[in-house]
């Protein structure tokens, strides 16, 4: 359980270093979302919420990417929190 949360700790922190200040690193970012097991991006996004300030992970998505990819990276991002939100209902 420990090893779960140091990893979902460096995915938010990853998260966060790919977005803050000028510019975003679009490699790290795709990579952290696509690679993360819908379990880690959910624990990840709650560490991100809680720890970083001025907003939901989603909403530094929304706001550090545009145009279709942009809204890809959300959409896959809520995918994979529907299917942690699908695993632990069944």
């Amino acid at each position: 359980m420990l090893l779960a949360q140091e990893e979902a700790e460096m995915i938010a922190e990853g998260l966060y270093k790919a977005m803050k200040g000028l510019g975003t690193d679009d490699n790290a970012l795709i990579e952290l979302i696509a690679l993360s097991s819908p379990v880690q991006l959910q624990r990840a996004k709650e560490i991100f919420d809680n720890k970083y300030p001025d907003g939901s992970l989603k909403k530094w998505i929304d706001e550090d990417t545009s145009g279709d990819y942009g809204k890809v990276l959300l959409a896959l991002s809520n995918f994979f929190l529907f299917l942690f939100t699908f695993i632990n209902i069944t």
